[in-house]
């Protein structure tokens, strides 16, 4: 399994981010494992409203006036405000896991927006190049 990365703005519903590292184990840890399928995604127009307005560290200062993602991931109880930069994705997911994660959502599509002034993505962002979600594997070995 490949490790892709891709902007904040650029990340899309059927894509799984890393939202958890490795674990440690003798047999190592298993292919996806630490990713979460992204459900739905909402674009928050400026941070302010998120921000302490008395920070003034360099991120913080940074993230001011900029649009904020906010993912809602498979199994998670709410939505990730992600940070802007780049974030890990899984370019490649058990078959198995793929259709397990489409027919048991977590955030079914059709809700309504969380975060007042939102807008969910409509279209591919122009950085990528691929569309949002990851290939198929085969199954795994004696499953």
């Amino acid at each position: 399994m490949g490790v892709g990365v891709h902007l904040d703005k650029a990340l899309r519903a059927g894509d799984y981010l890393q939202i958890a590292s490795f674990r440690w184990s003798v047999d190592g840890h298993g292919p996806g494992e630490g990713y979460a399928r992204i459900e739905r995604v909402e674009h928050i127009p400026s941070a302010d409203g998120l921000l302490n307005p008395e920070a003034d560290g360099l991120l913080t200062m940074m993230a001011r006036g900029q649009t904020t993602a906010a993912v809602f991931c498979q199994g998670m109880p709410g939505p990730l405000l992600l940070r802007c930069g780049g974030h890990r994705v899984a370019d490649a997911i058990h078959a198995q896991r793929l259709a397990w994660d489409e027919t048991n959502p977590t955030w079914p599509p059709g809700e309504p927006l969380w975060f007042r002034d939102t807008t969910e993505p409509a279209d591919a962002h122009h950085s990528r190049t691929e569309a949002a979600g990851p290939e198929p594997l085969p199954a795994p070995l004696g499953a």
